[in-house]
């Protein structure tokens, strides 16, 4: 409820969603331009200081990729989402409920990029990765009763 109030709330009071939409239809058109390998961290540097977009980073994880990295980084990434999400939601008809909440939670932050700062990704990538592994852990308990390595591969 707190969620659908929050949204009603920004498009009715700010339909720009503090600016990003602009920020997004920039670098949707970078992308457009630059379809299958985009222009690279260094093409939207020079971008911004040539006043072509206005920020260095798209305020969205999926554009920014689609526009720093094109298809072939997108087309890398969602997969790597989508394993993460399967072992998530695979846990939580196991049980740990957090996983899949927490899966969403992160995907839908992306939209916004407010979790996301190309010269720290690993922040959120280690997030991703941590719960990724906590769930499918916690799946090698249930499945053996103890804990043990879980070896990949």
């Amino acid at each position: 409820f707190v969620s659908a109030v929050s949204v009603l709330y920004v498009m009715h009071f700010d339909p720009t969603f503090n600016g990003r939409v602009g920020i997004w239809l920039d670098y949707i058109d970078v992308w457009v331009a630059n379809p299958l390998l985009g222009v690279g961290t260094s093409g939207l540097v020079e971008m911004h200081g040539a006043e072509i977009i206005t920020h260095q980073h798209g305020h969205n994880y999926y554009i920014d990729i689609l526009a720093r990295h094109g298809m072939v980084g997108f087309l890398i990434t969602i997969p790597v989402l989508i394993v993460a999400g399967l072992i998530a939601f695979k846990a939580g008809r196991r049980g740990l409920f957090a996983a899949p909440a927490l899966f969403v939670v992160f995907c839908a932050a992306m939209i916004g990029e407010t979790l996301v700062d190309w010269r720290s990704l690993g922040y959120v990538l280690m997030e991703l990765l941590l719960m990724t592994l906590i769930s499918a852990s916690f799946m090698q308990i249930q499945r053996t009763g103890s804990p043990k390595v879980v070896h990949i591969g």
